[in-house]
């Protein structure tokens, strides 16, 4: 052996790390076929939902009536709402202490449901849990980790979201 190399020209440190791509490569193969698969389930589920629905008003007609321009003069109606009292929207308008005590409650409820987070696990999770044989088990990559700890923090405003294999509310 001449500096390292062996017969080939190649060294042993070069073929490990064309080995560790290779089973990097498959792995990800492997994640992309199980994403693939799940997103063939869930257009699956989202037909046959699209099927109920369409089904269904053929079969009950709907209890509503249709608005019609004739429905607020018969009802006396036509009065405009009034400015100070509804937004543009139709939602009353908050003003003072009102709003302030609204926000106050929004922030405090916010920050009970940051405290208790609730965490479950998808089925690739699931698949990829420590309870699953050896030979079963789909391998997670640290980054998925890493995903979900920036997730955690960050919320939202992550750059990554760990929504493939987890749920995190």
């Amino acid at each position: 052996l001449l500096y390292g190399k062996n017969m080939t020209g190649t060294t042993s440190k070069r073929k490990l790390r064309i080995e560790n791509k290779k089973k990097k490569m498959a792995a990800l193969l492997d994640i992309a076929k199980l994403n693939e698969y799940d997103r063939a389930q869930r257009n699956k589920h989202a037909v046959k939902v699209d099927e109920d629905i369409a089904v269904k008003p053929e079969t009950e007609p709907s209890p509503k009536r249709l608005k019609t321009g004739n429905d607020t003069e018969e009802n006396g109606k036509d009065q405009p709402p009034l400015i100070g009292e509804r937004g543009p929207s139709g939602k009353p308008k908050i003003h003072g202490e009102e709003l302030a005590e609204l926000k106050k409650m929004l922030r405090e409820r916010t920050k009970k449901i940051r405290s208790l987070p609730q965490f479950r696990l998808r089925e690739l999770g699931e698949n990829a849990s420590l309870t699953i044989d050896l030979n079963d088990r789909i391998p997670m990559f640290l980054s998925d980790i890493q995903h979900l700890l920036m997730y955690s923090q960050i919320g939202v405003h992550s750059p990554y979201s760990p929504a493939r294999w987890c749920a995190l509310e």
